[in-house]
């Protein structure tokens, strides 16, 4: 499913994004990269997981209102500008919030276009040279939102193959 979107460009690159996906996972089961905190507890690891998928999803609704969707017609409701919200059952569960699919749905088109034009390979190869470099640039802002939308749309399945000797994933 992966390769589908993002791996038929370049071995490598793929194999660079799932090694990066994996270092941060292990990180977040560890230490806390913000507060320097030891991981101690599932809900301090789920709590690090849920903000790593923020700051993917925030990757993601960036892009595309910067380069698609810069209008007045982008509200909070059609794309939320956060991914998880409070449960109003319980101060502990965090829900999705109502409208993320319209991003990834908007996401997903957008490669689906770029795919279809011809101009996606190039654009994340350019892309990915343009991160190892260091360089910003509009091909750099497409790699990183198709990575954080590969991330995120595919969150589980990537988890359990990256970590599933370190972690006991539980449904």
């Amino acid at each position: 499913m992966i390769s589908d979107v993002f791996g038929t460009t370049n071995p490598a690159i793929d194999y660079l994004r799932q090694t990066k996906f994996q270092d941060e996972m292990m990180t977040l089961s560890i230490i806390n990269p913000e507060t320097g905190e030891i991981i101690d507890n599932d809900y301090t690891f789920n709590s690090n997981i849920i903000d790593y998928q923020e700051k993917q999803y925030q990757i993601v609704r960036n892009f595309l209102i910067e380069n698609y969707f810069s209008d007045e017609r982008i509200n909070d409701k059609l794309f939320p500008k956060i991914l998880y919200i409070e449960s109003e059952v319980n101060d502990e569960l965090k829900r999705k919030s109502t409208g993320y699919y319209n991003v990834f749905t908007a996401m997903y088109n957008i490669i689906a276009k770029l795919k279809h034009d011809g101009t996606f390979l190039n654009n994340i190869e350019k892309g990915w040279n343009s991160e190892l470099d260091g360089v910003t640039s509009k091909e750099r802002d497409l790699y990183r939102a198709v990575s954080a939308f590969v991330n995120l749309d595919y969150f589980d399945t990537i988890l359990k193959t990256s970590l599933d000797k370190f972690i006991d994933i539980k449904n």
